[in-house]
């Protein structure tokens, strides 16, 4: 009997849905977690083709360096996903730095990082607002025509002349993470025990403004996606950055309406990208209404593979897995290989898998090690 060989969209929903698949879906670029970084590209481009310029590539996220993945690597690598990203926006005056500084579209100062591989927040704009002054603060125009223009044909394209699965990505599309974004790490963590009233406001306000995000997005997008993914880090490589209670009673209310109205508009599976040690806070955010996660660091602590898919898998489909902090780097080729197929046969089971780097492909990785851990993906089937 000859076994169905089914397209990528197909092969994707499958194991969105928890049904096993003749072999996994795979992702690279099809978020701005699991893409490469510029310099990356440039070392892969020079070692598949010679060449350290790199053609079509433009940038996903600037602070991280992530790029739009180039179709040929997608097409190389047998990727099964493809992105549909925001424009930027038109109104809002660009502002840079002579020292390579710049403010994003919240208004929040980001400089080049010592090595100059990425860029770090510099100033908070909202580190000295009281709670009346948050209204006053030029927020971020969430109805700006530049973020949805030409998306209407971009995702059309994609879902009608190719096979591949779309994912609906928005940087910057955080609650938690875009509010200490704002106003310093340590001092909303601070705020949501000793200034209540201030951290709600500021939740409030920035939830209102993403949610008409997502509308306006997932507005002309949601019936083709396969997945809606949003970044909000709220772990650190140890443990959440705040504990499962104070998740319940200051953050998941946010994160729940926030849900609800993505749901509204759209059967996309909602995939939330949370790095370090997410362990202590899966069970909420599971009941909150994440379906998916992304990275499952299995570098750290309570992260283990086969523990995370006994407990969880059935709830929640596991996005990416392979560790790019100390085992991609330093790895010989067999190593990637080997460590390819145990992850993939671990997590296979029963559906509720996509494959993936742990993050961003950096430049301290070999590409060789790129190469091999796609080209092994690609070749393990299942009955």
């Amino acid at each position: 009997m000859t076994k169905e060989i089914k397209t990528s969209r197909e092969i994707v929903n499958d194991a969105l849905n928890h049904k096993e698949t003749y072999r996994v879906p795979m992702d690279l670029g099809g978020q701005s977690n699991s893409t490469l970084t510029l310099k990356a590209l440039n070392n892969l481009n020079e070692y598949l083709y010679g060449s350290k310029e790199v053609q079509s590539a433009n940038l996903m996220a600037k602070h991280f360096q992530s790029v739009n993945t180039p179709e040929e690597i997608l097409v190389k690598f047998n990727i099964d996903v493809r992105s549909i990203t925001p424009g930027k926006p038109k109104n809002k005056e660009k502002i840079s730095f002579p020292d390579g500084s710049y403010l994003d579209d919240w208004g929040i100062k980001y400089s080049p990082s010592g090595k100059g591989l990425y860029y770090d927040i510099s100033e908070f704009p909202l580190k000295n607002y009281e709670e009346p002054d948050i209204e006053k603060f030029d927020w971020l125009d969430p109805d700006d025509e530049g973020w949805t223009e030409g998306i209407k044909e971009k995702t059309e394209d994609y879902f009608f002349n190719t096979d591949y699965a779309l994912i609906g990505n928005m940087t910057s599309a955080q609650i938690f993470e875009r509010c200490w974004n704002l106003r310093g790490f340590e001092d909303f963590l601070m705020d949501l025990f000793i200034n209540k009233s201030f951290a709600h406001k500021l939740l409030d306000k920035v939830t209102g403004i993403q949610i008409q995000r997502i509308k306006n997005f997932i507005g002309i997008t949601g019936k083709y996606l396969s997945m809606f993914k949003i970044s909000d880090d709220l772990c650190g490589q140890l443990a959440p950055f705040i504990s499962p209670e104070t998740y319940e009673e200051m953050i998941m209310p946010y994160h729940k309406i926030y849900i609800e109205e993505m749901k509204k508009l759209t059967d996309a599976k909602i995939a939330l990208h949370c790095c370090g040690n997410i362990r202590p806070l899966l069970p909420k955010l599971i009941e909150v209404g994440f379906e998916v996660m992304h990275p499952f660091q299995n570098s750290v602590p309570e992260m283990d593979p086969e523990k995370l898919k006994r407990e969880f898998g059935k709830d929640v489909t596991f996005w990416g897995g392979i560790d790019v902090q100390k085992f991609l780097p330093n790895a010989k080729v067999d190593e990637v290989e080997k460590e390819t197929r145990k992850i993939i046969e671990i997590m296979h089971t029963g559906g509720g898998y996509i494959f993936s780097p742990s993050h961003n492909i950096q430049a301290d990785i070999p590409p060789e090690n790129l190469v091999a851990m796609y080209e092994t993906a690609s070749n393990i089937k299942f009955d």
